[in-house]
């Protein structure tokens, strides 16, 4: 089963790679997938164990685009737990806007109960002078 072969297009189907891109390395003397190629009729093959011993190698056609995806991957997780964050401080200063909004209701009617109550004192005081007043007056005239 080692020695089945496989297509150019197969095995870059494979490991997720273009054609040209599995060309490309085969056209490079040192690339250690020359190893396992073996040419048929004129047709060039390449030898299914090819994929366990060097598939991680060129499924990585490129390690700064992996190291990009990576990145960005961490940068995107790191904006959503910010997003996370700012939502929940969000959620926190709106609870704290609606309990002062609150207090300020409660403040403004134990005002306007105050301003009630030294009306009311108010027109007493000013009652009971005028009695006092005309109590003695009375007196006065009598």
């Amino acid at each position: 089963m080692s020695n089945q072969l496989l297509t150019v297009k197969e095995y870059a189907e494979s490991i997720g790679i273009s054609t040209q891109a599995v060309y490309k390395k085969l056209n490079q003397p040192d690339n250690p997938l020359n190893r396992y190629t073996k040419k048929v009729k004129n047709k060039l093959y390449i030898r299914r164990e090819a994929l366990n011993n060097i598939k991680s190698e060129e499924g990585e056609e490129n390690p700064e685009e992996t190291t990009n995806a990576e990145t960005h991957t961490e940068t995107e997780n790191a904006h959503l737990r910010m997003i996370a964050l700012l939502e929940k401080q969000i959620q926190e200063k709106d609870d704290l806007i609606k309990n002062l909004l609150q207090k300020i209701d409660d403040m403004t009617t134990l005002i306007n109960q105050q301003q009630q109550l030294t009306l009311h004192q108010t027109k007493q005081l000013a009652e009971r002078k005028k009695r006092k007043f005309l109590f003695f007056k009375t007196k006065d005239e009598e």
